[in-house]
């Protein structure tokens, strides 16, 4: 599976907020949004492949 892109209409996620992926015969996993416990994108550590 490879999802890219954001479908129109959706918006920025926010505190409370849920990302339910479900794949039939595999799983689920769902992941709620914590704005307390963020780390900002900026500083978050870089991984660099060798």
């Amino acid at each position: 599976m490879s999802a890219t892109g954001t479908p129109a209409g959706v918006g920025p996620l926010g505190h409370g907020d849920r990302v339910v992926v479900e794949i039939e015969r595999v799983g689920r996993l769902e992941v709620g949004v914590d704005a307390f416990r963020a780390v900002p994108y900026t500083t978050r550590p870089v991984h660099r492949r060798a």
